[in-house]
């Protein structure tokens, strides 16, 4: 009786590790590459009455560049949830450069934005092909960052600014490589700036960036199928 319960046991523990096995088979990795298309307050240079009104900067933003990743887990064969990061970059436009480094002889900034996502995605087959539709959607916190800015003699430092995030993407999968369109939200963001002394009313700088973009996503899923483990019935006799 004691070695049908150990045999039993073993053939328990087995039947787990193989359903672990199987599980890590179905995990996988994905590389994004993104080109980014600033829109609405953060690609405009100057500020409206109703920005003004909103204590909102413009911001001045410029196509930039992105590098993420995703760390997958196959529900199905068709949802998948997954986690991971971006790390954004964005120039200002020459209109805004123009403002600062010829009319005031100032730095122009640059911005950054690291997201950090959490979500689901949706894959459909096209029949009987290496094609699939995919629909992503995830959200998520953002760290904002906005490079110094001002003259030699003084210079205004911003403090990294957090602000909730959410993201859409739509695009075609052929096999490992994919192409979509992400619309991303980065929040409002707001921005405190820190100088000297006599300036000192940057310091209580209390404003808001309002980001969103229209992005180019290109993908490349880094996926090794796993061989399983499976019992046999040999393995099972030798119990």
């Amino acid at each position: 009786m004691k070695k049908g319960f150990f045999n039993n046991t073993i053939l328990a523990l087995m039947l787990i590790m193989a359903g672990i096995g199987t599980a890590m088979a179905q995990n996988y990795h994905e590389i994004k590459a993104k080109g980014l298309f600033p829109v609405s307050n953060y690609a405009r240079v100057g500020e409206t009455s109703e920005m003004l009104q909103n204590n909102i900067i413009g911001s001045g933003a410029a196509i930039g560049a992105g590098l993420g990743y995703r760390f997958n887990i196959e529900i199905t064969s068709d949802i998948i949830i997954f986690a991971g990061g971006d790390v954004l970059w964005n120039n200002t436009c020459t209109e805004y450069r123009d403002i600062c480094v010829q009319n005031r002889n100032e730095t122009a900034p640059l911005y950054f934005n690291a997201p950090i996502w959490m979500g689901v995605a949706l894959r459909t087959p096209i029949g009987q092909s290496d094609w699939s539709a995919y629909f992503d959607a995830c959200a998520g916190v953002n760290i904002h960052y906005t490079t110094s800015t001002g003259w030699k003699n003084f210079e205004v430092r911003y403090n990294p600014a957090f602000s909730a995030a959410l993201s859409l993407e739509v695009g075609m999968t052929f096999r490992n490589y994919s192409l979509g369109f992400e619309l991303m939200s980065l929040g409002q963001p707001t921005m405190k700036g820190t100088g000297e002394e006599t300036y000192h009313w940057f310091k209580t700088l209390d404003r808001k960036r309002d980001m969103i973009m229209l992005n180019a996503v290109f993908t490349y899923r880094l996926k090794k199928h796993k061989k399983e483990w499976k019992i046999t019935r040999k393995t099972i006799l030798e119990l």
